[in-house]
């Protein structure tokens, strides 16, 4: 298996090379796209097989993986050498849009192709790596009095009044490629240290709207048509992915600043407790979940041996067994699992069962809502004229006690038949009620 693996390593290798063509490879706004899919296309693979091989498969009592997990320092190698031929490629064009300058394209591609002139970073071995840093070296030294230029540029959109809190992350962000070179970060020293000032105030205001969110049980918005915990679940996971994005996004630029230690441990933190309180959100909603299954007197569970509809004899409100809550649980597992949780086995019977009746359920719920509201529909005046279907419709609903054969939810074709009647009667009825309510109207007209 491991030489299978690093068999598929090497043709995913191979293949990404043959997409990129030396020649367009330093033109400025060409390849970028498809660098940053091939960097993707190795973190997937790198976390799928780093998942499989120490956790996945070593509890796989059939396909059990022994040893340690697969090594993959030559894919994550040829992962940070696309990450670095596409940070060169972003400082160019990040400096062209910083001077404003188009005439400047020509020579940052001139310098570049020269000092890479024979040589072709995307094929990638550790034996090269020494080649590809001195020629790296070379590029950002002949660009150093281009670089000049912008620092004046970059040091205004940085000054804190014209610098948004809520757009601070992101604009740091689209600059990092640029931020992070030695030569940059020395020009501007007094500016980062103000930079991390504002990120440790950042930091602090995403922490207290957690806290108000989360832990004092407020609503999180994440979508119209998300289910509570989906909503929560999915804002916990943005909030998390924000944190390991200004985490990753200052531990190049801001690495060697006295204070940046205690960010650093201040944002490990504030992921930590994302993750922790991500699993207890799930953890909750599935205790309740359960506690509903198993609760005896209203079970959100569907009974497939029981009724179909009670008539409560308070009000006499015709309910049908199918729970609001069974509704909303389908929709709350069907989001979950899209996020990769493992539901409970005991949940996804329930889920299963529901599903199997869910469009039986809904048809027998705007039967019973049809019931519960037709007297609202009918004139007074008019009731007696409408008795015989009234009648017929109430004995489908409410089956003679006499009767010993009732349908039941484990029937599937009886209920599909049993749902027909049902519909044609409520039709008959309403019909009716329609002709005579027109035929009162017209009346009422001419008098």
């Amino acid at each position: 298996m491991k030489q299978l693996l690093y068999a598929i390593e090497n043709c995913l290798f191979e293949n990404i090379c043959i997409k990129f063509n030396i020649e367009n490879l330093w033109k400025i706004g060409k390849l970028s796209d498809d660098l940053k899919t091939a960097i993707s296309i190795c973190d997937q693979w790198i976390f799928v097989v780093g998942t499989l091989t120490s956790q996945t498969w070593v509890r796989n009592g059939l396909h059990e993986w022994k040893g340690d997990p697969q090594r993959q320092d030559f894919i994550k190698g040829f992962r940070n050498r696309l990450d670095e031929v596409l940070s060169l490629k972003i400082l160019s064009e990040q400096i062209i849009n910083l001077l404003n300058d188009k005439s400047t394209s020509a020579e940052i591609i001139e310098v570049i192709e020269g000092a890479m002139k024979g040589f072709n970073p995307i094929i990638y071995s550790p034996y090269t790596e020494a080649n590809w840093k001195s020629r790296l070296q070379t590029v950002e030294r002949i660009l150093d009095p281009i670089i000049d230029r912008t620092i004046p540029i970059i040091k205004s959109r940085f000054q804190p009044n014209k610098m948004d809190s809520t757009t601070l992350l992101s604009d740091v962000h689209k600059y990092r490629h640029f931020l992070h070179r030695n030569n940059v970060k020395a020009k501007l020293l007094a500016d980062r240290e103000a930079l991390l000032a504002r990120l440790g105030d950042f930091l602090q205001v995403k922490r207290k709207e957690y806290i108000e969110r989360v832990q004092m049980n407020l609503d999180a918005c994440a979508g119209r048509y998300l289910t509570e915990i989906a909503s929560k679940l999915i804002w916990l996971r943005q909030q998390k992915s924000q944190a390991e994005e200004l985490k990753e996004t200052c531990t190049k630029m801001l690495n060697d600043l006295k204070e940046y230690p205690q960010l650093e441990k201040n944002v490990e933190h504030y992921i930590q407790e994302l993750k922790a309180s991500e699993s207890e959100q799930f953890d909750a909603w599935s205790r309740d979940v359960l506690q509903a299954i198993d609760d005896s007197s209203d079970s959100i569970a569907l009974e497939t041996s029981g009724k179909l509809m009670i008539l409560e004899k308070e009000g006499r409100i015709l309910r049908v067994n199918y729970s609001d809550r069974l509704v909303r649980l389908l929709r709350e597992v069907r989001q979950i699992q899209s996020l990769g949780y493992v539901v409970p086995t005991k949940i996804q019977q329930c889920v299963q069962t529901g599903e199997q009746f869910y469009r039986h359920g809904i048809m027998l719920k705007q039967v019973a809502h049809f019931y519960n509201t037709i007297e609202e529909q009918m004139l007074p005046c008019q009731e007696a004229m409408m008795i015989d279907e009234a009648l017929a419709f109430e004995k489908l609903v409410i089956p003679d006690k006499t009767n010993s054969y009732q349908v039941t939810w484990d029937n599937p074709q009886a209920l599909q038949g049993y749902i027909e009647k049902l519909q044609a009667a409520a039709f008959q009825l309403t019909s009716h009620n329609r002709r005579l309510r027109k035929i009162h109207a017209e009346i009422s007209e001419k008098l």
